[in-house]
């Protein structure tokens, strides 16, 4: 098995290297000693340029650019080398990689942003295209940083994603519109919130402190988000429904049956809650 003496020789070239996640993708395999070179839109170094001097090609652009980088430095890439590409959905981009290039091809989806410090205890999907002489190689690095690595397919993957992000994205964008639409401040009603509405009120103000570009994408590209969204909207009204017709018999009887489908999960989460409510109130 490979590890990671089988890098040193090689160049890793990462097209978006000027970007937020190619900064951080940078910075993470020159801190191991590892050659990297990078293009952008404002870099000497060309894309085709990059291909043709690495080893190793990351893809770390949006989605819509990656799909028109990869037509573009397909035919450069050697049988030997690889293409990698960083995008929040896979389907797309790992069938367009495998169509354009006959070098080894692997999706990988960092479940993360550009502030992670470590990798310990975060989680990383890999999603085996074309080839193995590197799949077991970068798993190997991610973990020994601690990293929890997950092998998928592309379809899993993209409908996890569709929870993970499109959904989870979806709603907090919506209880921004909700409080924009009732004209209730943010620093007004934190005064009134529990810990639990603090966190929940913070993620929607983290959102809207991010790329924005970023957020139409997750939730507008996955195919199978508006699925999820309108199962959960099922979900919404069925709860409701039962916290306002029905008796405090079945109400219970309702959320039990929530609580054991949920199992062991509820009281590690409740520990992890503790911890991170403790924390936020001591800062």
């Amino acid at each position: 098995m490979k590890d990671e003496s089988f890098f040193k020789n090689k160049t890793i070239g990462i097209i978006g290297g000027l970007g937020v996640m190619g900064v951080w993708l940078r910075r993470y395999f020159e801190k191991k000693g590892f050659k990297v070179i990078v293009s952008d839109i404002n870099t000497e170094l060309t894309n085709e340029m990059l291909a043709e001097e690495s080893d190793i090609v990351i893809l770390s652009t949006p989605m819509e650019a990656a799909l028109e980088v990869v037509e573009s430095i397909g035919c450069l890439l050697a049988d030997d080398k690889l293409l990698m590409d960083i995008c929040s959905l896979k389907t797309d981009i790992v069938k367009k990689m495998l169509e354009s290039t006959n070098c080894e091809v692997l999706g990988c989806h960092p479940m993360f942003g550009q502030y992670t410090e470590d990798l310990n205890g975060q989680n990383i999907i890999i999603c085996k295209g074309r080839g193995n002489s590197y799949t077991d190689v970068f798993k190997n690095i991610f973990e020994k940083d601690g990293a929890v690595v997950t092998i998928s397919t592309p379809e899993i993957h993209d409908r996890y994603m569709s929870i993970v992000q499109g959904l989870t994205h979806l709603l907090t964008i919506a209880t921004g519109e909700f409080l924009k639409a009732q004209n209730i401040a943010p620093e007004a009603i934190l005064k009134f919130s529990t810990p639990v509405f603090r966190v929940n009120l913070a993620l929607v103000g983290r959102l809207f402190g991010l790329d924005l570009s970023l957020y139409k994408d997750l939730v507008s590209r996955n195919k199978e988000t508006k699925e999820m969204t309108n199962t959960f909207n099922s979900c919404v009204e069925k709860s409701l429904k039962v916290f306002t017709d029905k008796t405090e018999e079945e109400k219970m009887e309702f959320l039990n049956s929530i609580k054991d489908f949920m199992g062991d999960s509820s009281r590690s989460a409740l520990k992890e809650t503790n911890a991170l409510f403790n924390f936020l109130y001591k800062c």
